[in-house]
């Protein structure tokens, strides 16, 4: 991962992606899919069942290029075989390292 100093930090440049509950959600602009499945163990036996798909909603005028690039790595099977590192029930889920 490249690491940025702070003589070469550009906050005005750099925009978080925010949205605010209160309001309407920017429109999503993207869908991207990930076939989800349960119980490939690590040591590579597989004990899979499908759960389904996920389908991830993306706003592409908030943040265009994180969106491009996430939907580029999902349509060339990029996640294929990554697993979910930390799972937080019925909140969020990490994961997908790849490379």
């Amino acid at each position: 991962a490249a690491m940025m100093t702070l003589s070469t930090c550009h906050p005005e440049l750099a925009h978080a992606s925010y949205i605010d509950p209160t309001k309407d959600p920017p429109p999503i602009t993207k869908r991207v899919y990930l076939d989800v499945e349960w119980g490939t163990n690590k040591d590579g036996t597989t004990t899979a069942t499908e759960m389904g798909r996920l389908v991830i909603g993306l706003y592409g005028t908030v943040m265009p290029k994180t969106v491009d690039n996430f939907a580029t790595l999902c349509a060339s099977n990029a996640y294929a075989g990554t697993t979910f590192y930390r799972v937080l029930s019925d909140f969020s889920i990490q994961g997908g390292a790849i490379g």
